[in-house]
């Protein structure tokens, strides 16, 4: 079900991921909210930061905001595909960074819809909090395998 860094984990999911996080740096934030489902939820389980939980525009609002402390949009870089189960979900280690210098990275997990065009679920994580990705990962999956029944 979930592969791991060693396979070279790859699936539509983690294909159009990639794709999405080069092409943030080629469009306004505003225009990426149709990127999400209208029933989108991000939650946020970094130990430090812990942003509320939110829809899409909140989503969108929380980058907004992020990209005023620090005096510009960010520019984010897929770093790693971390795991990937079936084809919709897939947990990628991402960096945002800003012209300030200063940056983060984290692990997106994320759940595409079932044309894996438009994201349903984001969960973020510290980056050094694998296991607890991938154990995301495994139940989001198994959330969709039970929509399937």
């Amino acid at each position: 079900m979930v592969r791991c860094v060693e396979d070279r984990p790859k699936n539509a999911g983690s294909e159009r991921l990639w794709a999405l996080v080069n092409g943030l740096n080629e469009v306004e934030v505003r225009d990426t909210v149709e990127w999400h489902t209208e029933d989108f939820v991000r939650q946020d389980r970094r130990r430090l930061v812990a942003l509320p939980e939110v829809d899409r525009h909140g989503f969108i609002e929380q980058i907004l905001a992020w990209s005023e402390l620090e005096d510009g949009k960010p520019i984010y870089t897929p770093l790693v595909v971390l795991g990937v189960a079936g084809d919709r979900c897939v947990a990628m280690r991402i960096r945002i960074g800003f012209a300030t210098g200063n940056g983060v990275d984290l692990i997106h997990v994320v759940c595409f819809d079932r044309l894996v065009e438009r994201m349903h679920r984001i969960v973020s994580f510290d980056p050094d909090d694998v296991d607890a990705a991938l154990a995301e990962l495994e139940r989001l999956h198994g959330e969709i395998e039970a929509d399937r029944v």
